[in-house]
């Protein structure tokens, strides 16, 4: 489907509500349908606003304060959504293996790529890390590498899990 195929997913009335993106506050849009000349009759704003609030100053129906404020947050998180920049898949997890509590520690590290896989012929599979650019070997027969330490963890749903892990050391 292209892109102007696609439909509106909400309805018209949330789309309608874009009117109320300029306004800051619930008084911003009550002095956007006052007129001069209310102000020049009534010769006060509060007055004005008054009227207006009350609806006599629309062509359609007047928010109230409540509904403005609601109205506008929801058109606002639709227009400005909040981007993360990942979810992590261990938030709100059940994290009663062992296995799955290690990972939810090291997802965030993992999941902005800290570690970058090398592929050696004579080691196999590699990890250079991407601030000291040191190497770890994930092989359970050989040293894991410079500032790097192993760990078994005991899981029902493996038979074996090491988990490596590599500290960057700050320059002193």
């Amino acid at each position: 489907m292209a892109m102007a195929e696609k439909k509106n997913e909400y309805p018209p009335g949330v789309e309608a509500d874009r009117r109320l993106l300029p306004f800051e506050t619930w008084e911003d849009y009550l002095d956007s349908l006052i007129e001069i000349a209310d102000l020049r009759n009534l010769r006060s704003i509060a007055s004005a606003r008054i009227i207006a609030a009350l609806g006599y100053r629309a062509t359609g129906d007047t928010l109230s304060e409540k509904e403005f404020y609601a109205r506008r947050a929801v058109i606002h998180n639709i227009v400005y959504p909040v981007i993360r920049p990942y979810v992590l898949v261990s938030e709100g997890a059940d994290l009663e293996d062992p296995f799955k509590r290690e990972m939810a520690i090291r997802e965030r590290a993992n999941r902005i790529g800290i570690l970058q896989p090398l592929m050696d012929p004579d080691d196999g599979l590699l990890f250079q890390n991407r601030h000291d650019h040191k190497i770890i070997f994930p092989n359970p027969e050989q040293n894991p590498g410079q500032n790097t330490t192993k760990k078994r963890v005991y899981s029902p749903m493996y038979i074996q899990v090491e988990i490596y892990d590599h500290v960057v050391r700050k320059k002193t």
